[in-house]
């Protein structure tokens, strides 16, 4: 909401009014959802219809980084330019509590990320941005603030013409798409630096399809 506002897409008195409202999930619901591979695509295609291309470019790559690493909102405001190391193929995370990792930078997220350098400059600070309003230019010495990504996701979904995202729900689907393709859940627990697998096993999200499948597959291995 604050970069909507910062961009004028909202007005003062909507900007606080939002900020007021609290939302309230029913603990029997499980929160959140993991996005399908078509609305991938759609949140990607609607960035690369934007005008401000630069802009379009920067929410992209973002999401690339959310969806390939599966990082937390706060991490992916805390990468740097200097964390990106493309001859050893590592990115350096700051998680919860200060600890830090070393992912792997795989294809297609390492030609991303190139990408967005390219166009931003390899000067030192923050990997990604806001832009100055109505100009369309980076303000390099500034930090996303995490209502700013919050804003940048809400906003993609809806020129997607998708349902509504929460940030978490790109952390999610990389947990889910990984167990799906078969990655063990250890290993996702890994990757997601999760201290409890119990936690990694929350975020997997199945619907009827999945299930049909499990039964299937099941029957068909059975006597």
């Amino acid at each position: 909401m604050r970069e909507a506002y910062e961009l004028e897409m909202v007005d003062a008195d909507t900007h606080i009014k939002v900020g007021l409202i609290k939302y309230r999930v029913p603990k029997s619901e499980a929160v959140g959802r993991a996005l399908s591979a078509e609305e991938q695509a759609a949140l990607i295609e609607a960035c690369q219809a934007d005008e401000n291309t630069l802009m379009g470019l920067r929410d992209a790559t973002i999401f690339y980084v959310l969806l390939k690493l599966g990082l937390r909102r706060s991490e992916v405001i805390k990468l740097d330019v200097k964390h990106l190391n493309f001859k050893t193929g590592k990115i350096r995370i700051e998680g919860k509590g200060g600890k830090i990792a070393h992912l792997d930078l795989v294809e297609p997220l390492k030609s991303h990320l190139s990408a967005w350098l390219d166009k931003r400059g390899k000067a030192t600070g923050a990997l990604f941005s806001p832009f100055v309003p109505r100009h369309g230019t980076i303000r390099t010495g500034e930090r996303l603030s995490p209502q700013a990504v919050y804003a940048i996701v809400r906003r993609r979904a809806a020129e997607a013409d998708i349902p509504p995202l929460q940030v978490h729900d790109f952390r999610r689907t990389f947990i889910t798409v990984g167990t799906k393709a078969g990655i063990p859940i250890e290993v996702m627990r890994e990757l997601a630096r999760h201290e409890n697998i119990s936690i990694t096993a929350s975020y997997q999200r199945f619907d009827d399809e999945d299930r049909l499948e499990a039964l299937e597959q099941i029957g068909q291995a059975t006597a």
